[in-house]
């Protein structure tokens, strides 16, 4: 390795507010099962994690938190990691594989704990890995902090002298990886209490015991199969916390690394979950429910049988967060009956959410694509007097449930149980067919990604603007006919903020938010055509939503959208 090979190396990382990623397996492959990393990976961890230290340092902390999914390449990232954190003189408590909701439920409730580092690539393919890093409050660093640890980063990675002492840490004797087991068996304890907490809405005993006392009352008539498929979540509680409510349950590929299909929980990901459970619901008819988590174990999509079609489906990601929004709209209604509700969602969840809202006089506010944006905007709406019990992205069906400032499973499997115990419905069929009709590109179908060359994100909006309007002016007649669409109004979503307006002036920096759409009638919101480039994969991602249940609508705003995209994209 020299510096040239190092930063071409480096060249290739992912850098964003939902995390630093890249293909950390040494043959390029990305579905490669090696463990080991290159000489170049080796000195770009430990440069990123000395980033890191300094930052910790102008915060005055002394203890960082490590912990890891169930990746192959994990425990050498790990062993640099901590190299490099001994070196600047800090305090590791190493955690191994663990679930991100139970690692950062750890260190938000531990006082000893400043800082940490989550070694994960959430839901990209087994041969990539990467970073989250965050301090004590247990949330993935995002806003300012976010794009300042981001350009230090970048400016190290052009420094020979930090490339210099990075590989000096590099070459220090191997450090053996810490003893995780004390420390794993704190993280479980905090997450178990932690998550009485968030599924009550309530820290104190009575409340708890009241809720969980409801939701027990049905636990006995309900049984989850958990595909586990390799993750970090074969290691935490799950099975342990759903079996003390009284829940049956079956636990499927639930050793840490044992990954059989491919990781994102979408569309035939789901298929072996869902044939699980069929089976399991012909031998014992309250087996109704079932989830696949990512390999980090900070989301989880869900299947259920479907009791007028008798067989068991695939919820859609979009649909499973705007179940979980109508559970705790409901719940926080019962529990705190002067809430002033809001749910905070990004520019890409389905406009269902809107409709759900009003029937709650709750509001809506968005945030562009990203955990931390998301999290962040809901801080925000706190501090002004909202009541924000449940936010995420809709577009990946993981729902934050407050106090968790990161998606889990868990939450969102209890979520659907209150909408039994808490929501007035039957069954979950009765409450999926509830929902507010509309039709929704799945975030990881094929036509929601696109290639579009060398073009910076600016100039291809800017072309966009530009073709837009003409564009819709010759489908006008069209879009009225068909869909009851007369206008439309452009909003662009940077961080925390929502922008309406046409132009750079409603944008910033290197213009890498999302842009959307909104088509209108009537005074109302109808449908949207959105687009930004992934911050976590080397693709541009387009998708459509649109009211009524008419997929065929959906697939020609999208094919309108894709168009548009790729005319821009030429214009250069």
């Amino acid at each position: 390795m020299n510096y040239n090979s190092f930063q071409e190396n480096f060249s290739k990382y992912i850098l964003s507010a939902s995390g630093f990623r890249k293909i950390f397996s040494p043959d390029n492959n990305e579905e490669s099962s090696l463990t080991n990393i290159t000489t170049e990976d080796s000195a770009a961890a430990a440069l990123i994690a000395d980033v890191f230290s300094s930052m910790v340092s102008s915060h005055n902390g002394k203890t960082i938190a490590l912990g890891m999914d169930a990746r192959p390449t994990g425990p050498s990232i790990a062993e640099i990691v901590i190299k490099t954190f001994e070196n600047n003189g800090f305090t590791v408590v190493f955690s191994g594989i663990t679930a991100a909701p139970e690692f950062m439920a750890w260190v938000k409730t531990t006082s000893e704990i400043d800082a940490f580092a989550y070694i994960s690539a959430s839901h990209n393919p087994i041969g990539h890995n990467g970073f989250k890093f965050g301090f004590e409050d247990g949330a993935v660093m995002g806003g300012e902090n976010s794009k300042n640890f981001i350009s230090k980063i970048i400016a190290a990675a052009a420094d020979e002298e930090s490339y210099n002492k990075s590989v000096k840490i590099t070459s220090l004797a191997p450090s053996k990886l810490p003893n995780p087991e004390e420390n794993k068996k704190n993280a479980e304890t905090a997450y178990t209490n932690f998550s009485e907490i968030v599924i009550s809405a309530s820290d104190t005993e009575k409340e708890q015991a009241d809720v969980i006392n409801t939701i027990k009352k049905f636990a006995s008539k309900i049984g989850i199969i958990a595909e586990l498929n390799g993750s970090a979540r074969g290691s935490s509680i799950d099975k342990d916390f759903f079996e003390s409510f009284g829940f049956k349950t079956q636990f499927i590929n639930d050793t840490p690394g044992n990954v059989v299909h491919r990781i994102v929980p979408e569309g035939n990901s789901l298929d072996l979950c869902r044939a699980e459970l069929l089976k399991a619901h012909k031998r014992d008819n309250s087996f109704i429910l079932g989830y696949v988590p990512d390999n980090d174990g900070d989301r989880g999509n869900v299947v259920y049988f479907n009791d007028n079609t008798q067989t068991t489906e695939i919820l859609e990601a979009q649909e499973v967060f705007a179940l979980c929004v109508k559970s705790e709209l409901e719940f926080l209604k019962s529990v705190k009956p002067g809430a002033n509700p809001a749910v905070v969602v990004n520019g890409p969840t389905s406009m269902r959410i809107e409709r759900i809202a009003e029937n709650y006089n709750a509001k809506v506010f968005r945030a562009e694509v990203g955990e931390a944006n998301v999290v962040n905007l809901a801080s925000e709406k706190r501090l002004k007097g909202f009541d924000v019990r449940i936010l995420g992205e809709g577009s990946n069906g993981g729902n934050i449930t407050y106090p968790a400032t990161v998606r889990d499973p868990l939450n969102t499997i209890f979520a659907l149980i209150k909408l039994l115990a808490f929501g007035g419905f039957e069954s979950i069929t009765e409450a999926v067919n509830s929902l507010p009709n509309f039709s929704t590109t799945s975030a990881y179908e094929p036509e929601a990604k696109m290639q579009i060359g060398q073009i910076s994100h600016a100039n291809l909006k800017e072309n966009y603007e530009k073709i837009f309007p003409k564009s819709f002016e010759e489908r006008k007649t069209q879009l009225k006919n068909d869909y009851g669409i007369t206008d439309w109004k452009e909003i662009n979503l940077e961080g925390t903020e929502s922008k309406i307006g046409v132009g750079k002036t409603f944008r910033s920096g290197k213009e890498t938010g999302g842009l959307k759409i909104v088509l209108t009638g009537e005074g109302r919101d109808i449908a949207f055509l959105w687009m930004r480039g992934s911050g976590t994969e080397p693709v541009f991602r387009v998708m459509t939503d649109i009211e009524g249940h008419n997929s065929s609508a959906m697939q020609e705003l999208l094919s309108w959208q894709r168009d548009l995209v790729k005319q821009a994209a030429q214009m250069g």
